[in-house]
Parts: structure tokens; C-alpha cells; sequence
């Protein structure tokens, strides 16, 4: 579990980054955000044991444990989980396989962190969702992965999730004296993610670039979804060819986080004079909060089309627009470490991902 003094520190970063009045008319304020139903944000530290084994051999050291070690890591006898083997001399020999290493120890010895971002949209899935690819992805990276259980809409919008992520990433370079590992370089750490976790993983080294922390040897984005605003073609082009379906990008407004509909509606009236009715218009046009206002997207006709009713649980219409929604509008990726970026040709996400801004690294 990411402790609250790590959360408190991405927080304040956070309202560093955003400022004073775009945290208040942008955001909605600088507290409702950090509410959270857990004492902090759960995390997992994920590799198979054989992995780890595997590679303390091809470093020359000896990886394997006692079987006394191995009831005292498994919390239990060796019985309980039938994929631990012995050999014939009851010591845990190098084809134990199917555990996870979760001990400070071996994570002193392995010098590679995966910082693993899942997917799911911004309001489904979790780390066991994605734990069989992110321990196939640790076993080729030849290191350990940590994956943080970030908030998720509608309950959690944004910037939870970005703010959790952050936290996480503090935490591995910074941790706290009971911390089950030790403080990780940067230069050790490669963030990832899939899907919206790639976004996520996106917006994060941005927001450690903007913010002048220390950054991260390089990223991996998995088809990351990294423009919720739907403003590239092959979005509706390609859902002939792609698994999901033309209609899951597009989710019904968050109950907790409604767009006014009739802002200005007594101003509107006919019985008002015209130059009052238009006042009126005007004054409640400039009372509309910036995180309020309508997304204006091209209809077929060519025409520039208001959408007043929100189309993202995880961010308001206006909020899609900003890089940390968004990062594939972000003005240049210059500043980032390198990256590794995988999409397929047919893929509703195709364009987002290969028309990126000005990248220099």
C-alpha cells in the first residue's frame, strides 16, 4: 500500500502544477480529488520466482532459497501452493516456479522496475486483470514490475488517477523506512502501460517533465489511448477490424459530475428585451466554470458542433482537451525519455498513436 504522505506530496504537486485559479475553475477545486476509500493506493509487486531465479544464475549468484526461507516467504508450508517443486533433498531448487517474489531481498538484488500502468478505459479493470501480461512483460524486461491500483470513474475522475500514479512513482523513489524496498534510481525504471494506461503513462512523464522531477529511463506504450476527444479518423474508420466495438468509446455521462444543461435558460426567455436577454446570455456564458464548458467538434457538414453533454466518465468535455487527458494533443513530447511505442494498423487507435506532436529527445 502507496502510504497517505506519498499521496499528500503528488497532491501538492499537482495544485503546483495546475496553479491556484485552474485548480479552482478548471479542476473544481484543490480537495474533493484526494478523497479516496483506501488508506492510500493499493500496489503489487509482481514476478514469477523462477524469473528471478533465472537471472541471478546469468548473473553468476546463487538465487535459490531454503525450503525453511520459503514456508517464512509464502507466509505458510510449501504445500499450500501445489506449483512450488523441490528436489529429492527438500531444498528449493531453481524450477520453483509460479510464486511471487515479494521480498525485500530480492527486490535489493534485481536492478530493473517495471512501473506498469493497466488499462481499462479509465473506469474498469485493476491489476489482476492484467497480471498474466504484466508478469510475461516483467519476465522478458528480466526485472520486477510494480503496478499501482489507481481510482477509477465515475467516482474517482480526473486527476485521480494521474494523482495515484504520481504517488506511485514518488514511492519508488522515495519510500518510507517500512517499506518492503529500498529508494529505486530513476534510471532504473521504465513506466508502461496499455490501452488507457498507456495514456496515463503518457501523461505522467509529462507531468514529471513539467514538474523538473527526476526522469524515468524510458517508457513503453502499448496502443495507448491518448486522445479521448475522438478527433482522429481511424477511430470510426477501423471498427470493422478492431475487437472493440464502435460505440465503447463513447460512455453516458458520470452521475457525480453532471454538465448544466440549461445554464442561461431565464436569460434566454423572449419576453426579455433583446440587449437585456443578450446581457443575461453573456453573464451566464462567463459564469460557466472552465472545467463546464462545451466541447466544439467538426459535424460532417464542416460545421464546428457544441456537445453539451458529457461524453468521458472520466473527465468532463472541456477537461478532454488537456494534455494530461489527452496527451497525443499535448503541443510537443520534446523533454521525454525515449519511448516504445506499439499500435497495430487496423486498430480504432491507430491515428492517435502514430500522429504524435513534435518529438526531441
Amino acid at each position: 500500500m502507496i502510504p497517505h504522505a506519498r499521496c499528500d506530496e503528488s497532491a501538492l504537486l499537482l495544485q503546483t502544477y495546475f496553479g491556484p485559479e485552474q485548480m479552482h475553475s478548471f479542476i473544481g477545486g484543490p480537495r474533493w480529488w484526494q478523497m479516496r476509500t483506501q488508506d492510500g493506493v493499493p500496489a503489487e509487486w509482481i514476478s514469477l520466482y523462477a524469473d528471478y531465479h533465472s537471472t541471478m544464475l546469468k548473473r553468476g549468484e546463487r538465487g535459490a532459497l531454503s525450503t525453511s526461507m520459503m514456508k517464512h516467504f509464502t507466509r505458510g508450508s510449501t504445500r499450500a501452493n501445489p506449483r512450488h517443486e523441490q528436489d529429492s533433498s527438500g531444498e528449493a531448487g531453481p524450477r520453483q516456479a509460479g510464486r511471487y517474489a515479494d521480498t525485500a531481498e530480492e527486490r535489493n538484488r534485481l536492478q530493473r522496475i517495471l512501473f506498469y500502468i493497466h488499462g481499462g478505459a479509465y473506469y474498469f479493470g485493476s491489476v489482476n486483470t492484467h497480471k498474466y501480461m504484466i508478469l510475461r512483460i516483467a519476465s522478458k524486461f528480466g526485472g520486477f514490475a510494480f503496478a499501482p491500483n489507481y481510482r477509477k470513474a465515475p467516482q474517482f475522475p480526473f486527476p485521480c488517477a494521474i494523482q495515484d500514479c504520481l504517488a506511485a512513482y514518488l514511492y519508488l523513489l522515495d519510500p518510507p523506512a517500512d517499506a518492503p524496498h529500498p529508494p529505486i534510481k530513476p534510471e532504473q525504471i521504465v513506466v508502461a502501460g496499455d490501452s488507457a494506461g498507456g495514456g496515463l503513462a503518457l501523461a505522467l512523464l509529462q507531468l514529471i517533465r513539467d514538474l523538473g522531477l527526476p526522469a524515468p529511463a524510458g517508457g513503453v506504450l502499448l496502443s495507448p489511448w491518448s486522445d479521448l476527444t475522438h478527433s482522429f479518423p481511424s477511430i470510426l474508420q477501423n471498427t470493422a477490424t478492431d475487437y472493440i466495438p464502435p460505440y465503447s468509446f463513447v460512455h453516458k455521462p458520470s452521475t457525480l459530475w453532471p454538465l448544466p444543461t440549461e445554464i442561461g435558460a431565464y436569460a434566454r426567455r423572449k419576453w426579455l428585451p433583446f440587449r437585456q436577454r443578450r446581457s443575461r446570455m453573456q453573464q451566464a456564458e462567463a459564469a460557466i466554470p472552465d472545467h463546464q464548458q462545451p466541447l466544439y467538434v467538426p459535424s460532417k457538414a464542416g460545421k464546428m458542433v457544441a456537445l453539451t453533454s458529457q461524453i468521458q466518465f472520466y473527465a468532463t468535455n472541456a477537461q478532454l482537451l488537456h494534455p494530461l487527458c489527452s496527451p497525443a494533443l499535448a503541443g510537443s513530447l520534446g523533454g521525454l525519455p525515449p519511448l516504445y511505442i506499439l499500435c497495430g494498423d487496423d486498430e480504432v487507435l491507430r491515428d492517435e498513436i502514430l500522429v504524435r506532436p513534435s518529438v526531441s529527445f
